[in-house]
């Protein structure tokens, strides 16, 4: 059985090799277009349904916030997560699946799944839209239904943090 595991900590490093980081935010806009979402939060859950997965939460191992199960066609989330920590590990494994990785392929991997799910719920240009309403990093938080610290790195990627 694959399945990907996501030890509960968002690690953002820079690996040596490309990520090809435009690729991921590309594949994470066109799912966005595809389902005609246009403004946060984004149904991450309904995109996992509309891509025919299954979303469940169960009592997962410590240090596991979610499992992509992609024989079961079945993501698998920690029950014991915050809200936010469910959603940004629910756009993780999206973005195993839409990315075609395969069973614990490597750190890129990762990375590239994390590009994903920042793209996927913080699109850079819905940011740059929001941010003169929405001034500080906890109002933006809220309004993508997300982490502070998950702002944080969407406003450092857009080149916004000066903004604030």
């Amino acid at each position: 059985m694959e399945e990907f595991e996501d030890d509960g900590a968002v690690e953002f490093f820079e690996p040596k090799e490309d990520v090809r980081a435009a690729h991921c935010r590309r594949v994470a806009a066109n799912v966005l277009k595809k389902a005609g979402v246009t403004q946060p939060p984004v149904p991450v859950e309904e995109l996992a349904q509309s891509a025919g997965l299954i979303v469940v939460r169960a009592d997962l191992p410590r240090g596991v916030d979610a499992l992509l199960r992609p024989n079961e066609r079945q993501i698998e989330l920690a029950s014991n997560q915050a809200q936010v920590r469910q959603r940004f590990s629910l756009a993780h494994e999206l973005g195993h699946y839409h990315l075609g990785h395969a069973h614990n392929e490597s750190q890129l991997a990762e990375a590239q799944a994390n590009i994903f799910a920042g793209a996927l719920l913080i699109p850079s240009l819905w940011l740059r839209r929001d941010l003169p309403k929405y001034r500080t990093p906890g109002a933006l938080a809220t309004r993508y239904q997300v982490s502070r610290e998950a702002i944080f790195i969407a406003l450092k990627d857009a080149r916004l943090l000066n903004r604030l």
